[in-house]
C-alpha cells in the first residue's frame, strides 16, 4: 500500500504552482461565461458546468501529483524546469509546423474556438486534459503497479508511459470514425496525437507539471490560436 509521507519543500512548490495554475484557469473559464462564450466548453465537458469541471481538475490534479511524488515518479533526478519548458515549446513548435503543413495542402477538419476567445479558452482547456488523460490515470497506473511490482522505476514508468500516452489519441479517434472508415489522414493524425502524449508524458517524468503542460500550451497557441486564425 502506497504510503503518503509529508511533502518536501520542493514538492510543494509543485503542488502550489499546479493549484495557483488551477485558479487562474478557473478565472478565465468563469470569464468565458460572463462574456456569454461559455458554450465553447459543452462540447468537451459532457453537460457539467465549467465550474464543477475546473473544481474537479484542481482538486484531482493536486491529489494525483501528490501521488506520483510519492510514489517515485519523479525520482532523485535534479529537476530542471526551465530547461524542461524550453525544450517543450521548441518540440511543441515543431509537431506544429508538421500538422500545419498537411493541413495546409490535405486539410483537417477541425473546429477552432474565434480569437480573442481563444487566448482564454485553450490554456483552461488544456488544464482539463492533463488532468483527465496524463495525471490521474497515470497517478493510479504507477502507484498500482510500484505497490505490486518487483520492478524497477524506470520500467514500470516507460509501461505507464506508453500505456496512457495511448488514451487521448484513441478518445478521439473514436469520434473522429464515428459512422465511416479509417483514411490515411486519421491514421496520420492518431500517430501525430500519440507522439504527442508520448513527448509530454516523458517530459514529465524528466522535468516536472511544468513541461508537459508546456509543451501543450504552445502546441495549441501554435495550431488553434494563431493558425486557426489564419486558416
Amino acid at each position: 500500500m502506497l504510503k503518503i509521507a509529508p511533502a518536501l519543500p520542493g514538492q510543494w512548490r509543485q503542488l502550489a504552482g499546479f493549484a495557483i495554475l488551477a485558479l487562474v484557469a478557473a478565472a478565465a473559464a468563469r470569464a468565458l461565461d460572463l462574456r456569454g462564450v461559455g458554450s465553447f466548453f459543452e462540447p468537451y465537458f459532457a453537460g457539467f458546468s465549467s465550474a464543477s469541471v475546473f473544481g474537479a481538475t484542481a482538486v484531482i490534479g493536486v491529489i494525483s501529483l501528490r501521488v506520483l511524488q510519492a510514489s517515485g515518479w519523479f525520482g532523485t533526478r535534479q529537476r530542471g524546469d526551465p530547461i524542461g519548458v524550453g525544450v517543450a515549446a521548441v518540440l511543441a513548435t515543431l509537431f506544429a509546423i508538421s500538422v500545419v503543413t498537411v493541413d495546409r495542402f490535405v486539410g483537417i477538419k477541425v473546429i477552432n474556438v474565434p480569437m480573442p476567445w481563444s487566448l482564454l479558452f485553450y490554456p483552461t482547456v488544456a488544464l482539463v486534459v492533463e488532468v483527465f488523460f496524463h495525471t490521474m490515470p497515470l497517478a493510479l497506473m504507477f502507484a498500482s503497479l510500484r505497490s505490486i511490482a518487483r520492478s524497477d522505476s524506470d520500467r514500470v514508468g516507460w509501461v505507464c508511459i506508453i500505456v496512457v500516452s495511448l488514451l487521448e489519441p484513441a478518445y478521439q479517434l473514436r469520434f473522429e470514425l464515428a459512422g465511416r472508415s479509417l483514411s490515411w489522414l486519421d491514421t496520420y493524425v492518431w500517430t501525430h496525437v500519440w507522439a504527442i502524449n508520448l513527448v509530454q508524458l516523458y517530459l514529465l517524468r524528466r522535468f516536472g507539471f511544468a513541461s508537459m503542460y508546456g509543451m501543450r500550451l504552445v502546441y495549441y497557441f501554435d495550431w488553434h490560436i494563431v493558425w486557426g486564425y489564419l486558416r
